[in-house]
């Protein structure tokens, strides 16, 4: 997963409770972490993403995926949604 790609993604919410909501969901089919951000926070989302069977990618840096996703600020995860 590139930043292009999150950044091209036209539905998608930023930001790790939205991510969460989302996986809950049910509506995300991709959810992009950032490698930097807390561990115990990204432990969260990967499993709920898993046990979804919805693909976890990851880049590297959270002020990147933040730009990418559209906002000014770091994020730790982004969900792009179905549809």
């Amino acid at each position: 997963m590139t930043y292009d790609q999150v950044k091209r993604a036209p539905n998608k919410v930023v930001g790790s409770r939205a991510v969460e909501r989302a996986l809950k969901k049910r509506l995300a089919h991709t959810v992009v972490i950032a490698e930097d951000a807390d561990q115990h926070l990204l432990a969260e989302l990967i499993q709920l993403a898993e046990a979804s069977g919805i693909p976890v990618e990851s880049v590297d840096s959270m002020h990147k995926l933040g730009r990418a996703a559209g906002i000014d600020v770091p994020t730790s995860a982004v969900a792009l949604l179905k549809g």
